[in-house]
């Protein structure tokens, strides 16, 4: 499990790094609504992928290692390429 951050024990610079970026982020952007969008476009796309299944059967089995595998790769896409700053122009737009 993680390490709480105790807001004292960070650097100057990081500090200055957090105070620049939300500055730089639009006022109307919240952090649940962002959450909950990206909920309801995946949801409603299971459930429209589940409602086309028909006579299903070994094809379920794939639910497991998609769901596992795609959430890897968000935690991954999003600590090592979103969460800094990369220098590659193919991943700088991200």
């Amino acid at each position: 499990m993680g390490k709480l951050i105790d807001r004292h024990s960070i650097s100057e610079r990081q500090r200055k790094f957090r105070s620049e970026y939300m500055a730089q982020v639009h006022p109307w952007y919240s952090g649940p609504a962002h959450i909950g969008v990206i909920f309801l476009v995946g949801l409603s796309v299971i459930g429209w992928c589940a409602s086309r299944l028909q006579g299903a059967s070994w094809e379920w089995l794939l639910v497991v290692p998609v769901f596992f595998f795609s959430n890897l790769f968000e935690w991954w896409i999003h600590k090592y390429v979103m969460h800094r700053l990369v220098d590659a122009w193919a991943l700088r737009a991200i």
